[in-house]
């Protein structure tokens, strides 16, 4: 059996591939970090470097291109927060909807604390994006904090701190259709009888 692992590196992953790979199956084990290979292909895994986030289409699927099985067990790092686990249906699609509620506050500068140690990422060389004043604690660990579109608060923090601020437009997006909406009725027209109710309503008096 061909069998791709999205995710090989982590323990779940690992210990998957050390089961299929002890009876024989062979197992494509895809990773984001080159780094992680040797720990893969000990596992008795074929390493397959591909960062799923920067991937398109036609990458992954050659990247699983005649595998009997694909397991995702991606994103169960220290940086896989609430906002990049969302749910799928059995179709594949996605429906927008979250699995957990997404860190906010010191529990977000907590989370990029953990991801940048994970993969040895620089903070004070990093940049990070912001609306509200409650992202305070991720914006101050970082080199260039920018505050984008803010509210006042933050507004007023990040011009006073001497913070890039930047002011984005909102894409237009698709068309809306228009709802169902009949022409509106005057007074005079909403009071009017209706299919002869009115007149029936007066005759049971």
């Amino acid at each position: 059996m061909d069998v791709a692992i999205a995710g090989a590196h982590g323990q779940i992953a690992r210990r998957l591939t050390r089961l299929l790979a002890a009876r024989g199956d062979r197992v494509r084990g895809l990773i984001r970090n080159p780094a992680h290979a040797d720990d893969v292909r000990a596992d008795g895994a074929e390493p397959v470097p591909l960062d799923l986030e920067a991937a398109g289409p036609d990458e992954v699927a050659a990247a699983i291109d005649g595998a009997d099985a694909v397991v995702f067990a991606a994103g169960a790092g220290p940086g896989s927060g609430a906002a990049r686990k969302m749910t799928v249906d059995r179709d594949g699609t996605y429906t927008g909807q979250l699995v957990d509620v997404p860190p906010t506050g010191e529990s977000r500068a907590s989370v990029l604390f953990d991801y940048a140690a994970a993969e040895g990422i620089d903070l004070a060389e990093s940049v990070a994006y912001a609306d509200s004043a409650s992202d305070l604690p991720m914006l101050e660990v970082v080199g260039f904090p920018v505050a984008v579109n803010p509210e006042t608060r933050l507004a007023a923090l990040a011009r006073k701190r001497g913070w890039l601020v930047e002011q984005w437009s909102k894409a237009p997006g698709g068309p809306r259709p228009m709802l169902p909406i009949g022409p509106l009725l005057s007074a005079r027209q909403r009071r009017a009888p209706v299919d002869g109710r009115a007149s029936d309503a007066r005759a049971l008096r």
